[in-house]
């Protein structure tokens, strides 16, 4: 028989992030009456900087927003994402990437029809658009972290819970599971409390597990590995390891927000 490992594949690659949380699976969105910023590096396989990201989380009425700017090793942004969350999507908030090194872009947008997804593979390919239903607890890009923040007791019991995340790829959402990894593991930095996510389908042995690593007392995202949406220089996916730190998230200004937000991107991280 064969397996579908191209969706299983996609569902790795793609934030909520590191964007799931990293680029995509990042930061605590929660409600702040102050701006403020924090900053993370992703690692590859031999500790080579492959790309910094920095996060600034803010309020705009009863929204809750994030700019993020990933930039390359040597500080030039080159991609871009927006998130704005609301109480009726704490765990699928609107978004919009894009990588302007090749024009790939991603999100999801909430209009009076209902939720839309979008994805386009670079600047010379098409888009693609649809309709998507997303169940109350249903998960897209960074609401992976809303969604473990607010079931955290439940998933410290060691029990697994069941959603579904939103591949813009595919335009639709596909089952995962959420496990906690008991103890801590050997050699760590920091004493943690380990997540990780797989795919929900008997083929899921395919594909290895998402990683993500909190700190135990402050429950903030300290360390992603994984599949990121972000690609290589050369335009291929990787597996990286995205580091945050340990430090409480610094204040930003309004001015800091609107610079990040008007940053010119560059079109490429180093010369060929």
């Amino acid at each position: 028989m064969k397996i579908p490992l191209a969706l299983s594949y996609r569902l790795l690659v793609r934030r909520a992030a590191s964007s799931m949380l990293g680029c995509a699976l990042v930061l605590d969105a929660g409600a702040s009456p102050a701006a403020d910023r924090d900053d993370g590096v992703a690692y590859d396989r031999t500790g080579r900087v492959a790309y910094r990201e920095t996060h600034w989380r803010y309020a705009e009425g009863d929204s809750r927003l994030r700019l993020v700017l990933y930039r390359c090793a040597d500080g030039r942004p080159f991609a871009r994402k927006r998130l704005r969350w609301q109480q009726a999507n704490e765990a699928s908030p609107d978004f919009d990437f894009l990588d302007q090194r090749d024009g790939y872009r991603e999100g999801l947008v909430s209009g009076p029809d209902g939720r839309e997804v979008y994805w386009q593979p670079g600047s010379t390919a098409g888009e693609r658009r649809a309709q998507v239903r997303l169940a109350p607890d249903s998960v897209a890009d960074a609401g992976f972290d809303s969604f473990i923040r607010r079931r955290w007791d439940e998933l410290a019991t060691g029990n697994p819970l069941r959603t579904a995340f939103l591949l813009p790829a595919d335009l639709a959402a596909v089952p995962v599971v959420i496990r906690r990894v008991p103890g801590v593991e050997p050699g760590a930095a920091f004493p943690g409390v380990r997540f990780t996510v797989e795919l929900d389908r008997w083929y899921a042995f395919a594909v290895p597990a998402l990683s993500l690593t909190y700190d135990q007392t402050a429950r903030r995202l300290r360390e992603f590995q994984g599949a990121v949406t972000i690609r290589d220089d050369r335009g291929k996916r990787q597996t990286l390891r995205v580091v945050f730190p340990a430090a409480a998230p610094s204040t930003a200004t309004d001015g800091e927000i609107a610079a990040a937000t008007a940053e010119p991107l560059t079109a490429r991280c180093q010369e060929s």
